[in-house]
């Protein structure tokens, strides 16, 4: 099917919630996409950050269809060997001692959240739920990762929307530090920000509230590298996220 008949029969029956490009994409290998006539395109976003792989690669189309052939789908309620193998790999890698695995980056956000608050009213109360995010930022679009994504044009038509999410800009230490109060629970950022994740580590350890990181940032060649969101505990369980600090910042921590 050309690419005409293909965006004219999309149009008249998806409900769309995106805009969409005049692009119909029809196959791939690597790091190149193809439409209907030959047409083909770099993919400069890897999917959407989903596609670190490329497009296609050989290993992972027959790892998939060997698991097709066997069992395509059961419910949490069961165990699975893959889902433990997979888990076992991710701690290793990353130094977490247990995995969390959601459908899409807005419930592994919303599964962050909840264990946020939870960490918080089961230390300090329920009058601990804030969670400040970044000016800019995106986080999904339930309705609690909306709220916490810090940009006004998604905070329209489907309110009202969560209470206990503050917005701070980029790199404006000074602003976040004074954001931080007792109804504080948790920061809530993409770290390719920058060298803000050092102060946020000293941040919050001195109050003992929760950092969520989507994509962790390295902070030096020995750190770790995490997608989608990673949950560290800072106070209590700061030592559990292994987390590399330059020696400076550590000396700072301590005598903070």
């Amino acid at each position: 099917m050309d690419s005409e008949k293909v965006i004219k029969r999309d149009n008249e029956y998806v409900l769309h919630t995106y805009n969409r490009s005049p692009i119909v994409l029809e196959k791939g290998h690597g790091l190149y996409a193809e439409g209907p006539e030959g047409q083909k395109y770099l993919d400069f976003t890897s999917g959407i950050g989903v596609n670190s792989l490329g497009y296609c690669d050989l290993a992972w189309a027959e790892a998939v269809s060997q698991q097709a052939h066997k069992l395509q789908h059961t419910s949490n309620l069961y165990y699975t060997a893959p889902c433990g193998k997979l888990a076992k790999k991710l701690c290793k890698r990353t130094g977490m001692s247990k995995v969390f695995f959601g459908n899409s980056g807005a419930e592994a956000n919303e599964g962050a959240i909840k264990a946020a608050r939870k960490y918080s009213v089961d230390h300090y109360g329920k009058d601990r739920y804030n969670v400040i995010t970044l000016v800019n930022s995106f986080h999904g679009r339930t309705l609690a990762t909306l709220t916490a994504t810090g940009q006004e044009v998604f905070h329209n038509y489907f309110g009202p929307f969560n209470e206990g999410f503050q917005y701070v800009k980029a790199g404006d230490i000074d602003a976040l530090t004074e954001m931080v109060d007792l109804h504080t629970c948790a920061v809530m950022l993409e770290l390719v920000q920058g060298d803000e994740m050092k102060v946020l580590c000293i941040l919050a350890k001195k109050n003992e509230s929760v950092t969520i990181f989507r994509i962790v940032k390295i902070i030096d060649p020995n750190a770790f590298v995490s997608q989608s969101a990673v949950i560290g505990v800072y106070g209590e369980g700061f030592d559990e996220m292994k987390v590399k600090i330059k020696e400076k910042d550590i000396k700072k921590l301590n005598s903070d």
